[in-house]
């Protein structure tokens, strides 16, 4: 269940309304919210349907409007790093992504740019989206400092007979 299921469901367990959408073929925008009577936390004050309705409707919108801001980034990472940002089996990513999977993250080739693959494209709503830049940013940054700590520096020395 997504971020938005669950938020729907907490209006009906807090308010009582069951807010109910046009089928998606219809093309419609309009959402009808209908006050639950048959709860037990039901009141039978008019004054309070009309609180909860006007709260879940704020609400509603609020959330149409969250869903309406949504961008695409797309942010320079050489190949060589996309490794590290994906994970083993696309655990970090997964992480980055999270559960209500309300991003998109495309790697490389599948971030659709046809002058490079040295570039990963993220899309969803805004604060998502800037929080995940920053996250492959940051993951990116470790994993170079990880390749400098574990490089490996062989000394040599020769005795001086051997060198001219």
């Amino acid at each position: 269940m997504g971020k938005n299921a669950k938020k729907l469901k907490q209006f009906h367990d807090a308010h009582n309304i069951m807010v109910i959408f046009p089928n998606e073929a219809l093309e419609q925008s309009t959402v009808v919210l209908v006050y639950d009577p048959s709860t037990a936390s039901a009141s039978s004050s008019p004054d309070d349907k009309q609180k909860h309705l006007d709260d879940v409707e704020k609400e509603i919108l609020k959330l149409a409007k969250d869903a309406a801001d949504v961008k695409s980034e797309k942010i320079s990472v050489e190949a060589r790093w996309h490794d590290a940002v994906v994970g083993q089996g696309g655990t970090t990513l997964n992480a980055i992504i999270g559960e209500d999977k309300t991003l998109s993250i495309k790697v490389g080739a599948e971030a659709g740019d046809p002058e490079t693959v040295d570039v990963i494209l993220v899309r969803g709503a805004s604060a998502d989206v800037d929080h995940a830049v920053k996250e492959i940013l940051k993951i990116v940054e470790n994993a170079k400092n990880d390749e400098i700590d574990n490089s490996h520096v062989w000394i040599f020395f020769f005795r001086k007979r051997f060198t001219s």
